[in-house]
């Protein structure tokens, strides 16, 4: 997605449709194809304002994006298709920051469809959001093994920049987490020398005493 200012990693924008539509893929047996409603409510949700759009406007897409999935026919359309309604669906939660339900969106998606790097940045970006840096530059990664650059340019540029903010917000963590256990090693060093002076102190003392 394409990240906006102020840390927030969503743009209030539609996203748009990777595969697109076409004709419907032909079925089998008696299955009628051509009453598919997945192509009109997926459109419905895409025809949804979402340029600096209220909360409704994401709730509505939302609605149209889970019954475009329910009406989903297998053999009639695509599993791209269906992994972008799941993307969609999830870039939408993520703008309403329910974060769990986009997750959960967004692993149906590459599941769906394993070597789309727009899911994969997505998640990189809600991970990025949440803090969860390791998780983030994972799947920030994985978008551009996926092909994410050239498939996405324009996203790619700020999943870069995340990726590499993340890069180093896990690289301060990891030198804050060594310089820890380097002041501890500290105190507890001096903690057992001022043991060991005293234990010298008492055994002089008491010799003095004999």
């Amino acid at each position: 997605c394409v990240p906006r200012g102020g840390g927030q990693p969503y743009a209030a924008r539609a996203v748009e449709e990777r595969s697109g539509f076409g004709a419907a893929q032909g079925g089998s047996g008696s299955r009628n194809c051509g009453m598919s409603k997945f192509k009109p409510l997926f459109q419905a949700a895409e025809d949804v304002p979402s340029r600096n759009a209220p909360a409704k406007n994401w709730h509505q897409k939302i609605n149209y994006y889970t019954q475009a999935i329910q009406a989903w026919q297998e053999g009639c359309d695509s599993r791209e298709n269906k992994a972008n309604a799941y993307s969609n669906r999830g870039f939408a939660r993520a703008m309403l920051r329910e974060f769990e339900a986009a997750e959960n969106d967004f692993n149906v998606a590459i599941k769906l469809t394993p070597g789309d790097p727009l899911p994969h940045n997505y998640l990189g970006n809600l991970y990025y959001t949440q803090e969860k840096y390791d998780q983030a530059a994972l799947k920030f990664s994985r978008a551009f093994m996926f092909g994410l650059d050239d498939a996405y340019p324009d996203q790619a540029v700020m999943a870069h920049k995340l990726h590499t903010q993340a890069l180093g917000f896990i690289s301060q963590r990891k030198l804050g987490a060594e310089r820890a256990l380097a002041e501890r090693e500290r105190v507890e060093k001096e903690k057992q020398l001022r043991e060991l002076a005293a234990a010298i102190a008492a055994a002089l003392a008491k010799a003095q005493a004999e």
